[in-house]
């Protein structure tokens, strides 16, 4: 007989548990004691501790899953199952470490206590049999169940029949595939994110698919994570497809990281995991499409791979190539025009929606490439969200005039920047290397890795003046200080400023200055 202990403040919930567990009367599980209080159930349970724990996340004196794991020193098989309303993610990593069975939430509903509860003594049962074996084998074998159920579970959706030596396999390691029904979820992130930010999607989404009630693996294929749906009662698809979505929208406000869902069709009898894997991989390239940040079902390539009528890529080409260099508006407000003509021409949905995406793609393009922005500026997900909210095809491309003149101020404010940017590092490299008799134009140009034009350009725009002026106007000015200041001979001074000529020298000075070196030295004395 495997001991039950339920730990919650809430006297009414205990009472209500008692009545379900009695009520329901799960073979081989006893009630064995309830508290409504952390400090009381930690004190008895860890003199006589129970198999099972049943515990509210916030209870007084010591906090659900710290009682957990304080127990789990004293009995590392406890199986531990969490009461909780919330959602908070803080503790979704805390659950995975301490391995928890399952989540109920308030209102505790009875199907889902039974089915949490049989799969605790499931668990408690499949130790009990791997103990069975040698010590040694049990401690390597339990260890490496994770890895193995990873393993298995990848190597499963390679399979188009499944074989009874691997479903056996299966079994051994704890993984149910015994199911009526089966689909597949593919999880793929919509942007780069790190590893750490990975695992905490991970801790989040193991969290938020035991608030659906329905069984699922969770697992690594390759690069992404793959959920496996299974039920013995036909799925509520659509339901299943909404909860999904608030997943997404979750996902982004509590994590900030955007992911895309792919969704096989529903399978049953002779099911084919392979085929239900592409599926929901396949079901992903609708986002190039429609965007991100959304639920895929491969139910809608067929329809929509009878695309037809597109808008051709040449127009979308030129809009992107005005919006970066064209300087007058009107060429943009004509192509944008052409565009919205050939859109209002279509009548399939699918085609419209497309064409749309396609003309938002290419005003984005129009970013020049270099430029970082933060979300202030643009943001990109909210774009592509907003993109179908308007009513009219008119309202769409007034919104794509808008959206054009920001990347356009953008665009000019960024080059601008970056001329001041260039500029500053051309004079800073001028200043300091002037007395060098080798700079010149083309040296200076491959030393900082700028083109002769550009360099030409900048001078040009921001002196109004060539490189050659500004470079002799800098070793004048050091040249006159130096005969001023110092007492050195004119011919070390030339040398100094950057002349191997002191011939040349006396003459670049006495034209920038009316007067030569000697000369001009003698009237400043």
């Amino acid at each position: 007989m495997y001991k039950l202990s339920v730990v919650d403040d809430e006297l009414i919930v205990l009472e209500r548990l008692k009545k379900m567990i009695e009520r329901i009367n799960v073979e081989n599980i006893l009630l064995e004691s309830t508290f409504d209080n952390g400090d009381d159930a930690y004190n008895q349970l860890s003199v006589n501790p129970p198999d099972i724990l049943i515990t509210d996340i916030h209870i007084p004196f010591i906090n659900g899953l710290e009682l957990a794991r304080m127990l789990k020193k004293v009995n590392p098989l406890l199986k531990i199952i969490v009461i909780t309303g919330y959602e908070e993610l803080s503790y979704a990593k805390e659950a995975i470490d301490l391995e928890v069975v399952g989540f109920i939430s308030k209102p505790i509903n009875i199907d889902e206590l039974e089915s949490v509860l049989e799969k605790a003594k499931d668990k408690i049962e499949l130790e009990k049999d791997i103990e069975s074996n040698i010590d040694e084998f049990n401690i390597f074998y339990y260890d490496s169940i994770p890895v193995l159920k990873e393993n298995y579970l990848a190597k499963l959706l390679n399979k188009n029949q499944l074989s009874n030596k691997m479903k056996e396999q299966l079994e051994r390691i704890d993984v149910r595939i015994d199911y009526k029904y089966i689909m597949i979820g593919y999880f793929d992130f919509d942007h780069r994110y790190t590893d750490e930010e990975k695992e905490y999607f991970e801790s989040f989404l193991f969290t938020q698919l035991n608030l659906l009630g329905i069984d699922f693996n969770l697992f690594h294929k390759e690069y992404n994570l793959t959920v496996l749906f299974k039920s013995n009662t036909n799925f509520n698809k659509e339901a299943i497809i909404d909860n999904l979505k608030i997943i997404i929208i979750r996902a982004k406000r509590q994590l900030n990281i955007e992911i895309s869902i792919g969704l096989s069709n529903l399978s049953s009898d002779n099911i084919n995991y392979k085929l239900l894997y592409s599926e929901a991989f396949n079901a992903l390239t609708l986002r190039k499409i429609f965007g991100g940040m959304q639920v895929f079902l491969y139910s809608d390539i067929e329809k929509n791979s009878r695309i037809g009528n597109l808008i051709d890529e040449s127009i979308y080409s030129k809009l992107t190539y005005y919006i970066k260099y064209e300087q007058q508006t009107e060429k943009i407000i004509d192509v944008l025009n052409k565009i919205k003509e050939l859109i209002t021409h279509q009548a399939n949905l699918n085609v419209y929606e497309f064409n749309l995406t396609n003309t938002l793609n290419s005003i984005l393009k129009g970013l020049s490439e270099e430029i970082e922005l933060n979300k202030e500026e643009i943001n990109y997900s909210l774009l592509y969200q907003k993109l179908f909210t308007f009513k009219t095809v008119d309202d769409v491309f007034s919104w794509f005039l808008e959206l054009i003149e920001k990347i356009r101020c953008i665009n000019l404010n960024y080059i601008q920047s970056k001329s001041d940017q260039n500029m500053s590092l051309i004079i800073n490299y001028i200043n300091n290397n002037y007395n060098d008799s080798n700079l010149n134009l083309e040296t200076l140009a491959d030393e900082i890795g700028f083109s002769v034009s550009y360099i030409t350009t900048l001078f040009k725009t921001n002196y109004k003046t060539t490189f050659v002026k500004y470079l002799t106007m800098i070793r004048m000015e050091k040249a006159k200080d130096l005969l001023i200041k110092t007492n050195i001979k004119i011919i070390e001074i030339a040398s100094k400023v950057g002349y191997s000529d002191p011939y040349y020298f006396s003459h670049s000075f006495k034209k920038y200055f009316g007067n030569s070196p000697k000369e001009y030295r003698d009237e400043q004395s």
